[in-house]
């Protein structure tokens, strides 16, 4: 019988409180990571950022705009979905998380993956990892993963 962890209580602080919002943050990124096994070399660790596609597509620039130096979040065209979002590493993640709950109504889907695909691989191969991951089909790009699905800012889905 397969058995599915339990769902914590996660909801993403409806007033803009930077410390509230670095605690959920905080919350998310220890969930996902803790739910994948350690690094093997060769790997990296991505996280995907699934919006629904409006209000996101209209504030792609706004996303993308004022990262740190030397910090990448990379935009891949997902059709017929929209665009979405990709990070690598846990350094990373934190900046990501916040960026997609402020710009819009608060349904994601943050899906971690690890394997030897790293952010500058070809968007089709990432695409693909991604959607294989997704429709629970074995994919060569990810040894393992772990997903959450927020709709309306609360945590709903854990896979």
């Amino acid at each position: 019988m397969v058995t599915t962890p339990p769902i914590p209580q996660i909801s993403w602080p409806e007033s803009a409180d930077p410390a509230a919002e670095q605690r959920v943050v905080g919350r998310i990124c220890t969930l996902l990571a803790a739910s994948l096994p350690p690094l093997a070399p060769g790997q990296a660790r991505l996280l995907f950022a699934l919006p629904t596609p409006a209000p996101y597509d209209a504030a792609h620039a706004a996303l993308l705009a004022g990262l740190p130096a030397g910090m990448q979040i990379r935009s891949l065209t997902w059709r017929p979905h929209g665009r979405c979002y990709l990070a690598e590493g846990l350094t990373v993640w934190p900046e990501l998380v916040p960026r997609m709950f402020r710009l819009g109504p608060p349904e994601l889907t943050f899906l971690a993956v690890q394997g030897p695909c790293r952010i500058g691989a070809p968007a089709a191969t990432l695409l693909q990892a991604m959607r294989l991951t997704l429709a629970d089909q074995r994919c060569p790009d990810v040894a393992a993963h772990a997903g959450l699905h927020f709709d309306s800012g609360d945590l709903r889905e854990r896979f």
